[in-house]
């Protein structure tokens, strides 16, 4: 313990000498100078006044190198602001596209679901239709079978009454073949007496045909044209001679407003003009210019139109039935030559019936002017009365 205690005094005498000595060193680091060991001299240099200035010199250098960099980095952010807003713009530009192509692409999508979802149903109608088709032909199919399974069965199930049934009915078909064949013979017959009539057919037959059709389409036409026309206009000129005392109410109440004297009218105590005058004379005498005028056909010439039309029309009747029953019928065209004697009677009954027509005709076309013209003036005079007669009354 001793020699311990011993050790620990010595190293704190030494640790105290070693501070001291390093003191002393500073304060002579401070003061000047100051010498450490045997041979080393530390000096320290004085600052001179031609070195701060260089130091100022060089921080106001600094100051400014600062301030121009400051003045280049503002000059680069406002270019870099510029870049950015630029590129957002860019980008902005790009969205919109990007959306507007989007909304296309999602009508034109829609556009395409709509006629692939037509297709799809038309396609499924099609479908559904050929199976239903399928179907029916499968049942159809089905009992087809089912019906011949029937009847094969029935065939094996019949006794020997139906055995003789069917001998029968061979019978049956027997006599129906040769009831068949002996039509047949007779048709063939028909046929070869057909091509014998059209072999003697002379051509005089067809000179006659071709001569009947050209009364038919002329003089019959214009028989009965005629005939009918007539009988028209004298039922026309009846009934306008019915009303030839039409006029004569007028006449009085013109005659009485203009003075009551037919030689000497007036209207206002004065004379009348001549067109009253002649008003006057025609509403006078309607009653027998019209019935002078307007004459129908006589009893005679009744019956002589009637009989014409009604020759005119069978013949035209019968004409056309026999080319009708050659044409659509499915009879030879010989058989014309058989019906001809008809035609040709009846053409000669219409054209002796209708010898006068024509007369008659022009007879009643002139009478039927006449009635016209006198009738026509009557009705003008008639309503030109009424303006005379509110005139002369006031």
């Amino acid at each position: 313990m001793k020699v311990l205690v011993t050790i620990l005094l010595a190293l704190q005498l030494s640790y105290a000498s070693e501070s001291e000595a390093l003191k002393e060193i500073q304060a002579d680091i401070l003061g000047g100078s100051q010498v450490l060991g045997n041979n080393v001299l530390f000096v320290r240099k004085e600052r001179s006044p031609v070195a701060g200035k260089k130091k100022e010199k060089n921080k106001s250098k600094l100051g400014k190198k600062k301030a121009n960099k400051n003045i280049k980095m503002s000059k680069g952010k406002k270019k870099n602001d510029k870049k950015r807003k630029s590129r957002q713009n860019r980008l902005k530009k790009k969205r919109k596209n990007k959306t507007k192509q989007k909304k296309s692409r999602k009508n034109k999508d829609k556009k395409s679901k709509r006629g692939l979802n037509a297709k799809r149903k038309k396609n499924k109608k099609a479908r559904s239709n050929k199976r239903r088709n399928g179907t029916k032909k499968q049942n159809n199919k089905k009992k087809n079978r089912i019906s011949k399974k029937k009847t094969k069965t029935k065939k094996k199930t019949k006794s020997k009454k139906n055995r003789r049934g069917k001998k029968r009915s061979k019978k049956n078909r027997k006599n129906r073949r040769k009831n068949g064949k002996k039509e047949k013979k007779k048709r063939k017959n028909k046929r070869k007496n057909y091509n014998g009539q059209n072999k003697q057919a002379p051509d005089a037959c067809f000179k006659d045909f071709l001569e009947l059709s050209r009364f038919y389409g002329n003089e019959a036409r214009n028989f009965f044209r005629k005939a009918s026309r007539a009988l028209t206009r004298s039922n026309i000129l009846e009934n306008k001679r019915e009303k030839k005392d039409k006029f004569n109410s007028d006449y009085i109440l013109l005659l009485t407003t203009l003075g009551g004297n037919i030689s000497n009218p007036t209207c206002h105590g004065k004379p009348v003009n001549s067109t009253i005058k002649d008003m006057l004379t025609t509403l006078s005498n309607s009653s027998t210019a019209i019935n002078d005028n307007c004459i129908p056909l006589n009893a005679s010439e009744l019956v002589s139109a009637t009989d014409c039309k009604d020759a005119a029309e069978n013949f035209r009747v019968a004409f056309l039935n026999s080319s009708r029953e050659i044409t659509a019928g499915g009879k030879p065209p010989t058989e014309i030559c058989f019906s001809l004697q008809q035609l040709t009677t009846l053409k000669s009954d219409a054209v002796q019936k209708c010898s006068q027509v024509s007369s008659i005709d022009k007879g009643i076309t002139a009478s039927k002017r006449r009635c016209d013209t006198n009738f026509k003036a009557c009705t003008t005079d008639q309503l030109d009365a009424s303006s005379v007669m509110v005139d002369c009354k006031g």
